[in-house]
């Protein structure tokens, strides 16, 4: 199966996009994936979103936060960089794959679940992603990087969920946590957690201060995309943007449509 990526600098396809209506500074989130396979560009401000034309078709799920994405197309797991160039790549992958990538760091990191494997990408010297497999007790609801050397997984086991810390280096399970009071489906944004509870929208920090919002979907499909920003989508397909900051959660209605 073919894979289409047009690696068009997204400032340039803003700028044509805005033209009809004059030359408008218009903030970028980042990407968003859609049901049907597109990766469009999610531009604007809390309750004012511009999406895109399709820059990348046959995707499977896509995750961004700052600058860098890490997109599952077709059989290919592909680590990209600020405008889209791709930065490491792994083929192959015709399974389910849970992605994640830091916001700082040119790091993507990839749950196999069939395969029972994580793989780490990033542009190091030979460029090739490194796999290894790891023994989970429980299934992987969700994955997370926190530094050069480090991921997290969330492992749902007993009715309860437990956080996995994992050493990218040593290539194991270095400590696990018991998330209290979390149940999935969550989003792990480096060391910060979301979830929905009880009708609300819930950012857990890592020193277990909570930040709250009405959620508008009872059981959210999470989706990074962008730093800051995560996509909700119910099981109709409606979708929900939330901006993440410090002090608040703000969700907003996502209206379809291209530029």
């Amino acid at each position: 199966m073919r894979v289409t990526f047009l690696w068009r600098p997204i400032g340039l396809l803003l700028a044509a996009a805005f033209s009809c209506i004059g030359q408008l500074d218009v903030p970028r989130i980042g990407y968003l994936a859609e049901p049907g396979g597109a990766l469009r560009p999610l531009a604007g401000i809390g309750g004012n979103f511009l999406l895109g034309e399709p820059v990348a078709h046959e995707v499977r799920a896509a995750v961004f936060a700052g600058r860098f994405g890490l997109v599952h197309a077709s059989d290919r797991l592909v680590l990209v960089g600020p405008s889209l160039e791709p930065l490491a790549s792994l083929s192959g992958l015709s399974e389910q794959a849970l992605l994640a990538v830091s916001s700082a760091l040119p790091l993507g990191v990839a749950w196999l679940p069939e395969r029972g494997e994580l793989c780490r990408l990033g542009p190091y010297r030979d460029a090739s992603p490194n796999c290894f497999p790891l023994s989970v007790d429980g299934a992987v609801r969700a994955a997370g990087v926190t530094s050069e050397e480090s991921a997290v997984l969330a492992v749902e086991r007993n009715r309860a969920l437990w956080l996995m810390l994992v050493d990218l280096e040593k290539r194991r399970t270095v400590r696990e946590m018991h998330l209290a009071g979390i149940a999935p489906p969550v989003a792990l944004l480096g060391e910060d957690i979301l979830f929905c509870l009880d009708g609300e929208l819930v950012v857990r920090r890592a020193d277990g201060s909570e930040i709250r919002s009405p959620s508008p979907v009872a059981a959210p499909e999470f989706e990074p995309v962008g730093r800051g920003w995560v996509s909700l989508r119910d099981a109709a397909g409606a979708r929900w943007i939330v901006r993440v900051s410090e002090e608040r959660l703000e969700v907003f209605c996502l209206a379809g449509g291209a530029l």
